[in-house]
């Protein structure tokens, strides 16, 4: 029950409970169903008075749950930099990693903590580190979750582009797919490769086709993706778009007018027969078909 008590305590902030707990001798190491200890609790909440009252009373500042995070993964992955702060300083290791190997730094992209991401950087948290759970990067994690303020941060402080996770995919291919337009800027302004092939010779231009996202779709064809390309499957972006209708896209219209409307400036001059046919052929077949499913 002191068990429970401490956790509970700790998980809400009560800190003159806590401390009669801590008084009557409290396990500090006792743990919940999940395996935390008391302090994952008060570094997820970011409590940062109640985090030093159970470090100063000698908790475990390296302990780890059952799926092996320790409490500056928790603070991390809430975003809680002054927590953060308050462990580091006190020992925790910044490059320790959970049982998916990923990083403090992998939690803190997934919730694009702009500060906890710079923080973790300065102490030397690697910023390209993959996990084993998709071989993400915290650059890929970010790109995931729309996060372009930490992808910012990251690709400041060198955080490597052209990195690939599992499918050979950039983060400019996840956020693509994604639809993540300032992401997409981001790594953009940074220089990623439009060019770059998944392990399935996919384009970001065909991953932002493949899930029906326009708004990429024009960035990327403005800063001129290659229309032509050709995947694994012998599919160009258009192919791949017209293989899918999706919720996001209001129409098939919308979808095609963006390939349409753009192809021509960026073909070179030996495809402007492949851009004539687009505009001539391809779009009264998407309208008609539009018509038929409306």
């Amino acid at each position: 029950m002191a068990r429970r008590g401490l956790y509970q305590a700790a998980r809400a902030g009560r800190t003159d409970e806590l401390q009669r707990l801590i008084d009557a001798g409290a396990n500090l190491a006792a743990k919940a169903r999940n395996g935390e200890i008391a302090l994952h609790a008060a570094s997820q909440n970011g409590n940062t008075e109640i985090v030093s009252m159970l470090l100063d009373a000698g908790a475990d500042v390296m302990a780890r749950s059952k799926n092996g995070s320790m409490p500056l993964h928790s603070a991390a992955i809430m975003g809680q930099a002054a927590a953060v702060g308050v462990l580091l300083g006190a020992g925790a290791d910044p490059a320790a990693v959970e049982n998916t190997n990923s990083t403090s730094l992998h939690f803190a992209a997934l919730l694009g903590s702009v500060e906890t991401v710079q923080m973790l950087l300065d102490v030397g948290v690697e910023r390209s580190a993959k996990n084993n759970d998709g071989e993400y990067t915290p650059l890929h994690t970010a790109a995931m979750f729309n996060h372009a303020g930490a992808a910012k941060v990251l690709l400041d402080a060198g955080a490597d582009a052209e990195a690939r996770k599992s499918g050979a995919e950039t983060s400019l291919h996840v956020a693509s797919r994604g639809g993540h337009t300032e992401v997409v800027r981001v790594l953009l302004d940074a220089g990623a490769d439009l060019t770059a092939r998944s392990s399935a010779g996919a384009t970001p231009l065909h991953c932002a086709a493949v899930t029906g996202r326009t708004g990429v779709l024009s960035m990327l064809l403005d800063e001129g993706a290659d229309t032509e390309v050709e995947n694994d499957a012998g599919e160009t972006p258009e192919v791949v778009a017209y293989g899918r209708l999706h919720p996001q896209v209001q129409t098939w219209t919308e979808l095609l007018l963006v390939f349409s409307q753009r192809a021509a400036l960026h073909v070179h001059q030996p495809s402007t027969t492949a851009a004539k046919y687009r505009l001539l052929f391809v779009l009264p077949a998407f309208l008609r078909h539009e018509r038929r499913i409306s």
